[in-house]
């Protein structure tokens, strides 16, 4: 992502951020979780590191020592634990991360979920058309309660077409859980803003 550029819900450009640094090299990288998941197995596989997979960390211990961590993980068919040490962990296990919880509180039953009265409804779309210079990550609306968040995670083909990734975030007193029901409420939410980007048709891309 080269440039954020920010915009009201009919399309008047308000302000852009360079995130490049120096003009050139992308500042931010947008891509989709399986490629990267994918990039960081096949380097580790290419420098032989040992990758455990179906694994589920049970246990984080870093109080005998602070620069090393050990971890127990298992295998839900298998009670008997899984030892590593090491002295970096990065938590990328989730919504219910028990890494998290752990260096939060240290508890992994201290650390409740709140709603913040915000919910982002999300989707990646395959072969939409390209918008702007393929790089920039366009932000719109949100004076009302409704922000749309729009990206590319991919770079175009000759076609002009990319991988998008959207997220509308609302301003919502409680979360409706019927996902059947979502796409017809955002699609709602998307006309009485008034959404209306010459360059990104909005309502298409989310349906």
């Amino acid at each position: 992502i080269k440039k954020q550029s920010y915009y009201t819900p009919d399309g008047r450009h308000v302000a852009s951020l360079d995130k490049t640094g120096d003009g050139t090299t992308p500042g931010q990288i947008g891509i989709h979780r399986g490629t990267l998941i994918q990039l960081l197995l096949d380097v580790a596989k290419s420098r032989d590191i040992e990758v455990l997979m179906k694994h589920h960390v049970s246990s984080i211990d870093q109080t005998s020592s602070p620069g090393k961590i050990t971890i127990k993980s298992t295998i839900r068919s298998n009670a008997i634990p899984t030892i590593v040490e090491g002295s970096l962990v990065i938590g990328a296990d989730g919504l219910n991360s028990l890494v998290r919880r752990h260096y939060i509180s240290g508890n992994r039953n201290k650390d409740p979920q709140h709603y913040h009265g915000v919910t982002h409804y999300r989707g990646v779309v395959e072969n939409f058309p390209s918008f702007l210079d393929g790089s920039t990550m366009v932000l719109a609306g949100g004076v009302k309660g409704v922000k749309a968040v729009v990206y590319p995670i991919g770079n175009p083909c000759e076609k002009g077409l990319q991988t998008i990734n959207w997220v509308l975030a609302v301003e919502e007193d409680e979360i409706n859980e019927d996902a059947s029901t979502h796409c017809a409420h955002i699609v709602k939410l998307v006309r009485a803003n008034g959404f209306n980007l010459d360059f990104l048709d909005v309502e298409s891309l989310i349906t």
